[in-house]
């Protein structure tokens, strides 16, 4: 529960990396804004609702896991908006006063009150009684006299409006019990209470101390208070033999009462006199519940005890206490079922021990209940039925309200079977009947108690039915039940009656003002199956689609909830539309003559109705239609008329006359739907239309001085025109305007028509055609006639491979054609020939590439016949390459002049050379040669990689483009270990068996390495070692050395160098020789150790090194010593076994200080045994801290390593070691993608290593 408008919070408790995904709605299902913190164990959210109500939260954890406890709901609650009015107008003392709590606007929640008598400031309980789900009666008895405020809370919080009232009291009567007789007479006199009071409050003085006697003869005398008020009663008590008298003068202080004194006679006799007890218990308690409950009757004085029996027969003290002089008893039953209770008053049962006073303890939370249908109808009765058989007895309570317009409510005590509480049918302006019917026995040992409930709705709408059990909810009320009226029901939509196989057959489901959510549909198929139906909501309906994919019957039937709907059912005949075709008709016709067509719809349709409506419009009429439905063409007056019969069940042929000479559009629709291949068209035609459709079938090319024939066409789209040959006439004109002699022919087997005529000349032919004395369409049409011996053909008859060869020919005289060039290489393969502009009129030329040596042959083909005199032979040849070569074309100095040469072998043609720099062009010059080749020079400026670029003709050399490399040997220097003076080659004077080392400054050389060569005294090489842009030697005689370098193969300016080795006189003192390295105190088997010996100190020596295993039957290891230069050493070894061993250093052949040094020698480790775990081995998020666990325990001892890189940039990695051969890895990326994280032991990889980590952006903060 939280307050609406006010901050509230929770913390999400989850484990592991990531961000939690969570999301507030609101009752109406929208979001609520809200904030979040990081904590340690999880995440704090705060956030403000803003309406009543519940509230849904949802937590999903970052692998998209839903976190245990959610989705949670929190109701939203307003004191602010409780209504309270008081109902007892106006209220009286000792009387019930009734107010009535509405909170509906307020949200749902636990509802207390309390009342204050702002007198004597005392506070009193509240009833609180439920009249429906968010109306509350309160009930409240006032006994004190004075003003009383009203004070209501809502879940804990005080509602702001508060009630004041003081009620009104008016003397009546003062009544004595016989409790207080008893008081009297079985102990001394006291000051009591009269048991009940009504009296009107004023402001007296305060009443005089109250005045008692006893006579010893059984005279009692008494003042009796009247409660606090500012009345007396003063009772005198006298006892006869076998009768009471009762003196009850009644005195208001200050006044004199009308009649002093009234004497009233008891009707029992002494004997009678035993105290008798009132107990008034609650008829139905809840269990777990304490019920508090008065007893009347009994002495203050008397001793006396409440037990009570519970179904299981065993006895239970109850508590008591005294309050004001009335005594109240508590008890709390924890069973379900029966409760009797029996009062002892000093020893003796006062109360009925055969029928004692009981109440029936129930368990409400064991009621079930079933609502018979999600949906009422009008009219029709709703049912709900409850199980209350294991909860015991109780109160049952129903009401039921139609939201929002009338409130209904019916009470009914649960009777016995067939039993009715409340009149069957029952109506009642404003009120809803309801009734309850039991089938058991109210109060048995074991009751079975089982109710139907039950309302007739008047009208359409939602209702709430809400039920209770002695003031408790039964479980899953109040019951929300929407009733609908079948008249409210709608269905439209396409497929009701028929629909087509393969589409989609859709249905709205309207209920007007009802519940969509309960409609549903089923449908089968004509093989009794049932069919996938898709239902979504639509306004206040359903839209429902299904596919039928047989052809024949459908059955459909429409539910709300469970009851099937009225006039629901009905039957939808699917069909087939693609089984229905127009299998024959006339594509032409004569206007005037009949026309025909036949339409088959065989398996078009099962048992279903079917309907096949056909139209024929002219195309005009047809296109001016505004849509093209069968209902638009029904009401067209452009329809031609149509005859039909039938041919056979399911094949009917309709035949038409046209008017129009146009095309005609044939439309047929089945079911109202088009047939895919429609619209047909059709031609109809007149006698000016056959002209226009005599034209001829080709414009063939002819050859001179041969018989040529012209074929015109008579059918049109298959069909035979009606052309009378007498009516054709043709004339042929020449190139040079003679008309050349023709017949025409009729073909009767084809119904073609020939034109024979015979050219003479090559050139373009002109054939006029007529009919009935008028022209055809297109003419006069042109006849193209070529004459092969005309043709004129140029080529070379040597070629060179690799380069295009030209064949040309003049078809000017020739006339046109189609002409095509065959090649075919010595290898009888095909070339490719392209055809190229030539830039003269009547002139083609073709260019092909030969790729082989020896003979091709050229075909050259006019309208597709060869060229006599073809094949041609062109003889293609190999060409020879120009060539480069020279120093200038491999490397360079700078600014000096350099060459290279071309040798073009004896081809003509164009040499072009350019040579590219690093950032300049350099200029060259190119010279001829007597000898035929060229000499190109040139003097580069810069340093680095040049590119030069020869070709010949436009083409590179091979080789081209070159790529020498400039240097420039004079920037080269020596920094240190070179000649003192520059210019010189003197170097400083060596030292025998001492390292020396020349380093050079090479920076601004350009590219290249450097080399060396050094020789001894005679003549002998001695090891010489180049790093980058430094060398070193060692001398190992005394003498004169000489040394040699290189850069680039270029000598360097001044070498080679030459310096005099002398040996090196000095003491040796082996106490400065310095050890270090981990090698001197650990190893590992079958690695590699290693640790330095410095003695730069010590003077001139080298050092003796040996180990052995320090048991005696051990072995020896053998030690590697390397000079690293200036007397200094590297030494390693590989041990094979653990174990303890002597490590022996001399210097000089004496012994180090501390030598022999212990190493101890460890096995290997298993780096296989590693464990790691952890999501920071998988996954994670930038800018978070990724963590791993890593357990060493099972390796070994050794060292453990971690590194971790991205796509771009390297990730922070550390290890925390826990003291337990455990350690937590801690990785923070920097960039998202993929990272790759290697994890090594004593520089193994551990199992799974390397690990693929992938890591996602920071998410972003919800708005």
């Amino acid at each position: 529960m939280v307050l609406t408008n006010k901050e509230a919070s929770f913390v999400i408790h989850a484990t592991g990396q990531g961000e939690l995904d969570v999301k507030i709605t609101d009752p109406s299902g929208r979001p609520v804004d809200f904030k979040r913190q990081s904590r340690a164990n999880g995440m704090e959210v705060r956030w403000t609702p803003r309406v009543n109500g519940p509230h849904q939260i949802r937590a999903v954890g970052p692998d998209g896991q839903t976190i245990p406890g959610y989705p949670a709901t929190v109701n939203a609650y307003d004191p602010k908006q409780v209504r309270v009015l008081q109902k007892t107008q106006p209220a009286r003392l000792a009387e019930p006063v009734h107010f009535e709590v509405d909170t509906y606007e307020a949200g749902s929640g636990q509802l207390s009150a309390t009342a204050e008598n702002m007198v004597t400031r005392e506070i009193m309980d509240v009833d609180c009684n439920i009249k429906s789900p968010y109306v509350y009666d309160l009930v409240f008895t006032p006994i004190t006299a004075g003003e009383y405020e009203l004070q209501v809370c809502l879940n804990g919080e005080l509602v702001p409006t508060r009630l004041r009232f003081t009620p009104v009291s008016e003397i009546e009567t003062v009544i004595v019990s016989d409790s207080q007789l008893n008081d009297s007479l079985y102990n001394p006199p006291a000051r009591r209470q009269p048991s009940k009071t009504k009296s009107q409050p004023k402001q007296q003085p305060p009443p005089p101390p109250p005045q008692s006697s006893n006579n010893g003869t059984g005279v009692v005398s008494d003042s009796v208070d009247s409660g606090g008020g500012p009345y007396q009663a003063h009772i005198v008590v006298t006892a006869d033999l076998d009768r009471l008298n009762f003196d009850m003068p009644v005195a208001d202080y200050g006044k004199q009462p009308d009649s002093p004194t009234s004497t009233l006679r008891s009707n029992k006799s002494i004997a009678s006199l035993a105290p008798v007890v009132d107990v008034q218990v609650p008829q139905y308690v809840p269990i777990h519940h304490t019920i508090e409950f008065e007893i009347s009757g009994i002495p203050t004085k008397a001793a006396f005890r409440v037990t009570v029996k519970n179904p299981h027969g065993q006895m239970e003290e109850c508590e008591n206490r005294r309050s004001g002089g009335q005594l109240f008893i508590t008890f709390t039953p924890h069973l379900s079922g029966a409760h009797r209770f029996f009062v002892e008053v000093n020893n003796r049962f006062v109360s009925d021990t055969e029928k004692p006073p009981y109440c029936l303890a129930f368990d409400w939370t064991k009621i079930t209940s079933k609502l018979k249908s999600p949906v009422g109808f009008l009219d029709e009765p709703v049912v709900v039925e409850v199980d209350a058989s294991k909860c015991g007895g109780g109160l049952v309570e129903c009401q039921v309200k139609l939201r929002k317009t009338f409130s209904y409510r019916g009470s009914v005590i649960a009777a016995d079977s067939d039993s009715v509480a409340g009149n069957d049918n029952e109506s009642v302006s404003g009120s809803v009947a309801s009734r309850v019917r039991n089938y058991g026995s109210l109060v048995t040992t074991k009751p079975d108690d089982r109710y139907v409930i039950s309302f007739n709705p008047d009208r359409a709408g939602v209702y709430e039915l809400n039920i209770t059990y002695d003031n408790f909810p039964i479980p899953d009320a109040p019951f929300v039940i929407p009733v609908v009226d079948f008249a409210s029901i709608r269905l439209t939509g396409q497929g009701l009656r028929v629909a087509p196989i393969f589409s989609v057959a859709w249905y709205r489901i309207e209920v007007l003002n009802g519940p969509s959510k309960h409609l549903s549909m089923t449908v089968t198929n004509p093989l009794n199956l049932p069919v996938d139906c898709t239902l979504t909501k639509w306004n206040d309906g359903l839209l429902c689609e299904w596919t039928p994919d047989l052809v024949g019957m459908y059955y459909l039937q429409i539910y709300l909830g469970d009851r099937l709907l009225d006039r629901s059912s009905f039957d939808c005949h699917a069909y087939d539309i693609s089984k229905v075709k127009v299998t024959e008709y006339d594509k032409v016709g004569i206007v005037g003559q009949r026309m025909r067509f036949e339409i088959s719809a065989e398996g078009a349709s099962g048992d279903g109705v079917s309907e096949i409506c056909p139209f024929v419009l002219p195309l005009s009429d047809y296109k001016a239609l505004k849509d093209k439905k069968a209902s638009s063409m029904a009401e067209s007056e452009a329809g031609v008329p149509l005859d039909y019969r039938t041919k056979s069940s399911n094949v009917v042929e309709y035949t038409f006359v046209p008017q129009d000479g146009q095309q005609h559009v044939i439309e047929v629709f089945f079911n109202e739907q088009s047939l895919q291949q429609c619209p047909i068209m059709v031609h109809v035609m007149s006698e000016l239309d056959i002209l226009n459709q005599l034209v001829p079938t080709s414009f063939p090319w002819v050859p001179c001085c041969v018989e040529t024939r012209l074929r015109f066409g008579t059918r049109l789209d298959g069909y035979q025109l009606n052309v009378q040959p007498d009516r054709l006439a043709a004339v042929v004109r020449a190139p040079s305007r003679g008309i050349l002699p023709n017949r025409v022919s009729n073909q009767r087997d084809s119904g073609e028509f020939h034109v024979h005529f015979t050219p003479l000349e090559a050139g373009p032919h002109h054939v006029e055609m007529s009919y009935g004395g008028q022209p055809i369409k297109g003419s006069p049409f042109t006849v193209n006639v070529y004459d092969p011996s005309r043709l004129k053909i140029t080529y070379e008859d040597r070629v060179t491979i690799t380069r295009p060869a030209t064949v040309s020919v003049d078809l000017t005289e020739a006339g046109e054609a189609p002409l095509q060039l065959k090649v075919v290489p010595p290898s009888g393969s095909h070339l490719a020939v392209q055809e190229v502009p030539s830039g003269q009129s009547g002139v083609i030329r073709f260019d092909y590439v030969p790729a082989e040596i020896g003979i091709h042959e050229l075909t050259l083909f006019f309208n597709g016949a060869e060229v006599e005199g073809c094949p041609l032979q062109q003889v293609a040849r190999s060409p020879e390459m120009a060539v480069a070569h020279g120093e200038g074309l491999v490397e360079a100095l700078l600014n000096q002049p350099t060459h290279f040469f071309v040798d073009p072998k004896g081809q003509r043609g164009d040499l072009f050379v350019q040579v590219d720099g690093p950032t300049t062009i350099t200029s060259c010059h190119m010279e001829p040669m007597q000898n035929g080749q060229y000499r190109v020079s040139y003097t580069p400026g810069e340093v680095g990689h040049h590119s030069v670029q020869v070709r010949w003709n436009d083409e590179p050399v091979p080789g081209s483009p070159f790529q020498p490399i400039v240097i420039d040997l004079n920037s080269i220097s020596c920094l240190s270990g070179g000649p003192q003076t520059p210019g010189t080659s003197q170097l400083p004077p060596l030292l025998v068996g001492r390292l020396h080392r020349i380093v050079f400054d090479v920076s601004r050389a350009g590219p290249g390495r450097l080399s060396a060569e050094v020789t001894g005294p005679s003549r002998e090489p001695l090891n010489c070692s180049v790093h980058g842009d430094s060398l070193e030697f060692t001398p190992t005689t005394p003498g004169d050395h000489q040394v040699r370098v290189w850069f680039g193969d270029k000598p360097v300016p001044n070498t080679p160098f030459r310096g005099n080795a002398e040996l090196e006189e000095q003491e040796t003192d082996n106490t400065k020789v310095v050890l270090s390295g981990r090698g001197l105190k650990e190893a590992r088997v079958k690695e590699e150790a290693a640790f330095l010996v410095d003695g730069s100190q010590a003077g001139r020596g080298r050092p003796a090194i040996r180990m052995t295993s320090a048991e005696s039957s051990g072995g020896q290891v053998e030690v590697q010593c390397r000079s690293i230069g200036d007397d200094k050493y590297k030494c390693t070894y590989t041990p094979h076994k653990p174990g303890a061993y002597l490590l022996h250093i001399n210097w000089v052949d004496r012994p180090l200080r501390g030598s022999p040094f212990t190493v101890q020698v460890l096995g290997q480790s298993e780096a296989n045994r590693i464990v790691c775990s952890g999501e920071g081995l998988r996954q994670g998020v930038i800018g978070q801290e990724i963590k791993a666990t890593i357990d060493t325990r099972r390796a070994g001892p050794g060292d453990l390593t971690a590194r971790c890189h991205g796509p771009n940039k390297p990730a922070f990695c550390e290890l925390f070691d826990h003291q337990d051969c455990a350690y937590t890895l801690s990785v923070r990326p920097q960039e998202p993608g993929k990272h790759v994280l290697v994890i090594e032991y004593n520089g193994e990889q551990v199992p799974g290593s390397p690990f693929s980590l992938r890591v996602s952006p920071r998410p972003t903060p919800a708005r």
